[in-house]
């Protein structure tokens, strides 16, 4: 096992989320701004890690959903 940088938060541990730009814990990882790479494992090609994913429902709208990629978990086989 390895530790990498969070793809979402650049490993800063928040994002900005609204208009004001007031920052926001990553759900990524938690506000660590790290991760815990499982050994034979790569981060998911369709989420980069976040374990989610968007799916567009009409013109400027979408719903978030889980990756079905990795099944929810950010990670794939290496």
């Amino acid at each position: 096992m390895q530790y990498i940088k969070c793809p979402s938060c650049n490993g800063s541990g928040e994002i900005f989320m609204d208009d004001l730009g007031r920052p926001f814990q990553c759900d990524t990882c938690r506000g660590n701004g790290i991760l815990l790479l499982p050994s034979r494992k790569t981060l998911c090609p369709k989420c980069g890690g976040t374990r989610v994913i968007f799916l567009p429902t009409g013109f400027s709208s979408a719903v978030q959903t889980d990756c079905k990629t990795c099944e929810g978990t950010g990670f794939v086989s290496a």
